[in-house]
């Protein structure tokens, strides 16, 4: 007897977020996720294409907005009837008005609060203090007594406990009873089994990081740089570490260029601004270093400093590199194509796709960024720019990851942020245009040996993050 097909349970709800008995549920177009509440924090997902199952990583994708958490007066409830000028009620397809949008988001914020309520008051202060992972630190939090203890005294190794399974090789089969069986241990043999050298100065290193610059892939970059004393040695003088430091001491594009005092001097300045002048773009300092140490490896370094001592510096020479990336010795040297191959999305009429190298620097030195220094990638297949003209003027970059094109930076001049509503109204208009074959696969040329380093080091980095 020939099966029968499995019958869908999708059943699609109101949008957005409910509470009832103890238990969050968030409505999508595309799934339903429930969360149980405190004092036995789980959670399940269901989408069209299977049917419920545990989750981690969606439950903490709601719980970690930076805003889930923050206790705020409930606004007064909408009164006013919905219906149309006409006289006539809304239904599905006809224009959802403000009125049915404030209730909306009156019921949201009643439905968030009644699930945060369950959470102890001081479990909810720690919790504000991290910006990752917040549903993995409460489910700690709630089966393993002393964590909160252990984060108070040390943020980053709680951290690190919490998702042990990305740390621990190989993981564990059961992450929670280990943590259990591990919180009240000494914390070196904590970071021991984490994979951190078990001695007192790692330990009072991991206790100066601050619980907003904890993250796993951060963790993992500074267990490998641990292996190097210097790195060790760099950090120990200073009084804390936020991310932006931990960043530029552990990445090892980075660290044969830093100083003491640009780490003191991170501390209090963590952004920089870059391309002073009427337009003031502010950019993390981290990725600030980054994107000059790569330019500065395309000139040969000529006329730079190998080492930075202050966040002004960095910026000064970021400023200067942008525009003097040597297009004829990146030809000369990498064999780059006076073309490049055709974009994978046609763009619109003010969508631009940048087809050759001069249209790359000449785009770099009007919106005054690093866009040049992104030829070989584009070259070799793996990124693709656009200039953007209207509604604002921008620079779009996308890049090919795990078999698709996604968005990967996109600024107006001087790298200044995009508002979010015109940001996806753009990258909207740019993948709904025609697309080409590019679009499937790119066409990977022979320039390996130019390929982006940073690039690389992200793709190493995604096997870590496990939820």
């Amino acid at each position: 007897m020939k099966p029968s097909k499995k019958k869908s349970w999708f059943r699609e709800g109101r949008w957005g977020l409910a509470f009832k008995d103890g238990k969050l549920y968030e409505f999508t177009e595309r799934h339903v996720l429930v969360m149980q509440g405190w004092p036995d924090p789980r959670a399940w997902f269901k989408r069209r294409s299977h049917g419920w199952r545990p989750t981690r990583k969606w439950a903490d994708a709601l719980f970690s907005d930076p805003l889930f958490l923050d206790k705020k007066p409930l606004p007064e409830k909408p009164t006013r009837p919905f219906v149309l000028p006409g006289g006539q009620m809304i239904l599905p397809g006809i224009m959802i008005t403000a009125e049915y949008r404030a209730l909306r988001a009156y019921g949201d914020h009643v439905a968030r609060t009644a699930f945060i309520n369950l959470i102890p008051e001081e479990i909810r202060q720690e919790l504000q203090r991290y910006w990752d992972r917040r549903w993995h630190l409460m489910n700690i939090f709630a089966r393993c007594p002393g964590a909160l203890d252990l984060s108070r005294s040390n943020p980053a190794l709680l951290f690190a406990l919490a998702s042990n399974w990305a740390f621990h090789r190989p993981a564990v089969t059961q992450p929670v009873r280990a943590a259990r069986s591990l919180v009240w241990k000494k914390q070196k043999a904590i970071q021991e089994w984490l994979g951190f050298p078990g001695t007192e100065p790692v330990r009072r290193l991991l206790a100066k990081i601050t619980p907003e610059a904890v993250n796993v892939e951060g963790l993992l970059y500074l267990r490998d740089a641990l292996l190097n004393p210097a790195c060790l040695k760099l950090l120990s003088h200073l009084p804390k570490l936020n991310r932006a430091a931990l960043m530029l001491a552990a990445d090892r594009r980075t660290i044969e260029h830093v100083t003491p005092k640009l780490l003191e001097d991170t501390l209090e300045n963590p952004t920089a601004k870059t391309f002073s002048g009427e337009l003031d773009g502010r950019q993390d300092v981290y990725k600030l270093m980054v994107d000059t140490v790569r330019m500065a490896n395309r000139v040969n370094w000529e006329k730079c400093p190998k080492t930075f001592c202050s966040v002004k510096r960095v910026q000064t020479v970021h400023d200067d590199l942008a525009p003097r990336l040597d297009l004829l010795r990146l030809r000369k040297e990498y064999n780059i194509p006076d073309r490049f191959s055709d974009p994978p999305f046609l763009g619109t009429e003010h969508i631009i796709p940048l087809t050759t190298p001069e249209e790359m620097f000449r785009e770099g030195y009007l919106q005054k960024n690093c866009v040049g220094s992104y030829v070989c990638p584009v070259a070799e297949g793996w990124e693709y720019m656009y200039r953007v003209a209207q509604p604002v003027r921008a620079t779009l970059s996308i890049a090919f990851e795990a078999g698709a094109w996604v968005s990967r930076e996109f600024y107006k001049a001087c790298n200044q942020p995009i508002e979010a509503g015109m940001r996806k109204e753009i990258l909207t208009a740019l993948f709904r245009s025609p697309r080409t074959e590019q679009a499937k696969r790119p066409k990977i040329t022979a320039l390996t040996a130019c390929r982006s380093e940073e690039h690389t080091s992200e793709l190493q980095s995604r096997q870590y993050l496990v939820c």
